[in-house]
């Protein structure tokens, strides 16, 4: 397991008409084995952020650092995950032969029942030699999800992987995330802008602000909400609307109930 922590991480796009500041002095620390949610509307920043925490994009301010590693003696990225909110599947490969080429280039025999094991474990046991247009959208995210899992993450990222699926199936894939993140006792950080899911998910919800992007509220549910978690719980949609309430001030004024619609879902 891994932690992370960013210190005054900012992040500028340089434009024709000037500057846009798209993060500017983020602070926060994930510890190892926390499931932590960043909670804020589209073009705050969020998955800016993530791209940042990954090391796919070094052109920002201030620092990452990563803490309680699995090897504490290298001091090395640890190994991470990411789940975009696209499958991002290879469309001329099969769905195993997607999970095999995470692991390596040239498919070999000795991975072969590893990546069977883990398509299994998602649900999709016979759909090995499917392409990814003869599967659905939903079953790709479970590929794309088997993709990041396999490589045994420290850090596992998760950027708004349930925005584009339909509410049966975004639970469905819920419940799968919270159940490999119980038995991998991982690190999982997820962008998402919808409260409920914020909250039923988490146990931190850390709340994001735009222009520009900043964190400006923190909600703890460990004490509050007990796992597993019940989507039907009042509880839930009550935690939900403080979040709302937090993120409110910094948004153009709209009704508070425009801003969830009661659902965990999209």
């Amino acid at each position: 397991m891994a932690g992370i922590r960013c210190e005054d991480v900012g992040k500028v796009y340089r434009q024709q008409d000037g500057e846009k500041v798209v993060l500017q002095e983020v602070n926060l620390e994930v510890h190892s084995g926390e499931f932590v949610a960043l909670l804020g509307p589209s073009g705050c920043g969020k998955s800016t952020l993530l791209n940042i925490m990954s090391g796919l994009d070094q052109a920002h301010t201030g620092q990452i650092l990563y803490t309680e590693v699995r090897d504490a003696s290298e001091p090395k990225q640890p190994a991470i995950g990411y789940v975009f909110q696209e499958a991002r599947l290879l469309p001329w490969m099969t769905v195993r032969q997607n999970i095999h080429f995470a692991l390596e280039s040239s498919p070999s025999p000795r991975v072969g029942q590893r990546v069977e094991n883990w398509l299994d474990r998602v649900g999709l046991k016979g759909y090995y030699d499917y392409y990814p247009y003869q599967i659905s959208i939903g079953m790709q995210h479970r590929v794309s999800l088997a993709r990041s899992l396999i490589l045994d993450p420290e850090l596992l990222l998760l950027d708004e992987p349930f925005s584009s699926l339909d509410e049966i199936t975004a639970m469905t894939m819920r419940s799968e995330v919270l159940d490999l993140w119980k038995e991998q006792q991982g690190t999982v950080i997820l962008v998402t802008h919808n409260p409920l899911e914020a909250v039923f998910l988490a146990d931190r919800v850390l709340v994001m602000a735009a222009n520009p992007g900043r964190i400006v509220a923190e909600l703890s549910l460990t004490e509050r909400l007990s796992r597993p978690r019940d989507p039907d719980n009042r509880m839930l949609w009550e935690i939900s609307r403080e979040a709302v309430r937090l993120l409110s001030p910094h948004l153009p004024s709209i009704p508070e109930e425009a801003a969830t619609d009661g659902r965990i879902g999209r």
